[in-house]
């Protein structure tokens, strides 16, 4: 009620007050910053353990258990989740929502090098096991390009997109991957037996 009444008495520095607050909030608006898509830091990693020709039994005995201990031992860890498959174990790490952004890069090197020290006790087999760190990446465009032929695919792709992705504003990344069709057959000699039963 005393805050009313002073203001009532002094409209000119009500007023004065309230032009500062309108230009001090517009300002503010004009300088925030506004991206469609923000940074924002994904609190967890993965960390996946190829190991042909084990059975999803197996991979959690032999891998799974194993690196989930080790990745336990990390600071800051809130969670560790398995999934065992035949051939291999996929890891999910999620630290504390308390851990700063800027030290979360510091936490995925430590990540790294524990997963890097336990890969020397895998058993013999198993592949090295990588770590996926970079989740936050967003994608903004997906191409898919099909031939018959993977050599024919590679060509297209550096006639087409050789490097100029980069060179578009605010592409950060190009992640290229191929995959070849699976093909059956049956040779003899070298050549095709196609007229065979």
């Amino acid at each position: 009620m005393k805050a009313t009444k002073f203001f009532v008495r002094r409209p000119v520095l009500f007023w004065s007050l309230m032009g500062a607050i309108l230009i001090a909030g517009l300002l503010s608006f004009i300088r925030m910053p506004k991206l469609e898509d923000p940074a924002v830091a994904v609190m967890q990693a993965m960390v996946m353990v190829p190991y042909p020709g084990a059975s999803a039994h197996e991979v959690e005995l032999q891998v799974a258990q194993m690196m989930e201990n080790e990745l336990r031992a990390l600071p800051n860890v809130k969670k560790v989740k398995s999934e065992c498959r035949n051939g291999s174990a996929m890891l999910t790490v999620e630290f504390q929502m308390t851990v700063l952004d800027r030290d979360l890069e510091q936490l995925f090197n430590l990540l790294r090098r524990k997963v890097n020290d336990a890969a020397s006790r895998l058993p013999e087999g198993c592949y090295d096991p990588v770590v996926i760190d970079d989740m936050m990446d967003v994608y903004g465009i997906f191409y898919g390009l099909t031939a018959d032929d993977v050599e024919e695919i590679r060509n297209l792709e550096i006639r087409t997109m050789d490097g100029r992705q980069l060179r578009i504003g605010n592409v950060a990344r190009v992640e290229r991957g191929y995959a070849a069709p699976k093909r059956n057959g049956f040779f003899v000699d070298g050549r095709p037996a196609l007229g065979y039963a």
